[in-house]
């Protein structure tokens, strides 16, 4: 269970620290991820790119579960499609302020097939990079289980990312009554 109170409490400082433009969102539960995904999609007043890779997003909005607001774009990235969907965030990131929001690494790392930690870190630095450009953010979700000071480890795939150094990092814990 997640006390409103926090949930409200870790969106208000992610939106006070969206200067960092790299955010990593670890979470235990992936109801408690939309959920904050969603309230910080309402407070953001500028384009949003929603990768949505594990279609969770997608599902609660076509069963009207969350309403999707008007300045996002829903992406959904397959094996076929996910060049041109890299090359489409890197053009729109240079061009205007804009939210990036892959979610999760856990599935977007099913869509390499070759070095997957590679091709996900190469990704989120090259938007992390252009992302400077228009002052644009990154958002990335992921479930891990362990964590160093270089990186972290998706064990559901089995993956290791490489963490970039000017990272912020929310961490959605489940609250013991």
């Amino acid at each position: 269970m997640y006390d409103k109170n926090y949930m409200n409490d870790c969106v208000s400082k992610t939106i006070n620290l969206m200067q960092s433009n790299m955010i990593k969102l670890d979470y235990e539960d992936s109801f408690a991820k939309i959920n904050f995904i969603d309230r910080l999609i309402k407070l953001t007043n500028y384009k949003i790119i929603y990768l949505d890779c594990d279609l969770l997003y997608t599902g609660y909005n076509k069963s009207n579960i969350l309403d999707c607001q008007k300045n996002v774009v829903i992406l959904r990235p397959t094996n076929k499609n996910i060049i041109d969907i890299i090359k489409y965030v890197s053009l729109q990131i240079t061009k205007t302020k804009c939210l990036v929001i892959i979610d999760s690494l856990n599935s977007f790392s099913n869509l390499f097939f070759i070095d997957p930690g590679i091709k996900i870190t190469a990704s989120i630095m090259l938007f992390a990079s252009l992302a400077k450009i228009s002052r644009s953010n990154i958002l990335f979700s992921s479930k891990t289980e362990s964590e160093d000071k270089y990186g972290f480890f998706l064990s559901i795939v089995g993956t290791y990312v490489i963490k970039p150094k000017k990272l912020f990092n929310v961490v959605l814990k489940k609250i013991m009554k």
